[in-house]
């Protein structure tokens, strides 16, 4: 069970599960230079500010979980760091960020803490806004982070929900997050139970699982790397979004490889939604399509009055995961706003649009052609008939 702590001398704190090991890091904990934290049966580890009251980090940790404390200087962010060791696993860093608004964050000081062991988890408000974790505007350093974690290989672990909201505005935000290296991706849900414009972020994460899919998105993102190719600040998708796409697909449309129906996806629970969402982000923020949702099972259909013992006279038809195709209707929906907003598509460009069709071409055709006339023209047409379009 995961409880978060309401004391008065802690503003907001961000805490996570492993198994049945229990850390409690806490971030902007505004304690007074003498203040000290204790808890029956934890240890705790400190770094606050030497002054006065305000920003500061630490971590509460069972005694019973082998570990020690590993400082890292850092000028850019504040942090509590220390290392844990587990039967059967090698050492991870654990670390509790708080980096202050103003001024960039240091890759370089954060190479010090994920350079420190093979498993590294960083979690706290850093401060940082970018489109993959946070909706609204972004930030410089949410545009350093994000480069960061693409550029080594790293797992963002966001909540869906905000986890900022300002007493003075109505944009919250997410500035409260995880950083994960070597590990799966687990859950992240933001708690709205302290009096703070921060809300505490429970994690949980299973450090014995390393997914093989996670695997193959690190692969793809390092052939990303080694050949660089634009960023076009693909927006991430929402849950709601995602919902709005399933209501809309036919139930009795044929099932793909993965062997899910639709009728399947449209009975998925919130929380399922939710996991889906954050590997359709995962997938938008490293610009990376998963191999098997390109994968089809063909189906060969004869043409109607045709030889059937020419293969040619076949209509072949392949069949997809209709997650992938879900996924895909996302990426097409982004493609035509930015294709709308950059007036990519030529006005004479009539299939394949909404509110756009046939009879709008011959119109125009039609209009043109009479103009011809009309002023004593020529007009002169060209119709293609391409054979075989889709096989």
């Amino acid at each position: 069970m995961l409880l978060a702590s309401k004391t008065k001398l802690i503003n907001s704190n961000t805490f996570f599960l492993t198994g049945n090991q229990v850390f409690w890091p806490y971030k902007k904990t505004h304690l007074n230079p003498g203040d000290r934290l204790k808890f029956p049966n934890y240890s705790s580890y400190r770094t606050g500010r030497l002054t006065h009251r305000g920003g500061g980090t630490a971590i509460l940790i069972q005694n019973s979980i082998h570990h020690h404390p590993t400082p890292i200087a850092s000028t850019t962010f504040e942090n509590t760091t220390i290392e844990i060791h587990l039967p059967g696993s090698t050492p991870i860093t654990i670390s509790s960020i708080y980096r202050p608004p103003h001024g960039p964050i240091s890759t370089l000081e954060l190479n010090n803490i994920f350079n420190s062991n093979s498993k590294c988890i960083t979690v706290g408000d850093f401060n940082a806004k970018h489109r993959p974790w946070s909706s609204g505007t972004w930030n410089s350093n949410g545009t350093i982070i994000h480069d960061y974690i693409c550029n080594i290989n790293l797992i963002l672990l966001a909540p869906c929900e905000p986890t900022h909201f300002p007493n003075h505005s109505n944009n919250p935000s997410t500035l409260d997050f995880g950083i994960l290296k070597n590990l799966s991706s687990g859950d992240a849900n933001s708690i709205n139970e302290l009096s703070s414009d921060h809300n505490p972020v429970s994690f949980e994460i299973d450090i014995n699982v390393n997914l093989p899919a996670i695997t193959e998105v690190n692969r793809a993102i390092r052939r990303y790397i080694d050949n660089p190719k634009p960023n076009y600040n693909i927006k991430s998708t929402s849950p709601q979004e995602i919902l709005s796409f399933l209501k809309k697909i036919n139930p009795r449309k044929a099932t793909g490889p993965d062997g899910i129906p639709n009728k399947a996806l449209q009975q998925f629970p919130t929380n399922v939604i939710t996991f889906i969402t954050k590997i359709f982000n995962k997938c938008l923020l490293c610009n990376y399509f998963p191999t098997i949702w390109k994968t089809a099972h063909v189906q060969m259909f004869p043409k109607p009055g045709q030889n059937h013992k020419l293969p040619g006279n076949y209509r072949p038809i392949s069949i997809l995961s209709n997650i992938g195709k879900i996924f895909e209707k996302i990426i097409l929906s982004q493609l035509k706003e930015e294709c709308h907003d950059l007036s990519i598509i030529p006005n004479e460009q009539y299939g394949f649009r909404a509110g756009h069709g046939c009879i709008h071409q011959l119109l125009r055709v039609t209009n043109t052609v009479t103009q011809g006339f009309n002023h004593k023209f020529y007009t002169g047409e060209i119709f293609l008939d391409v054979r075989k379009a889709f096989d």
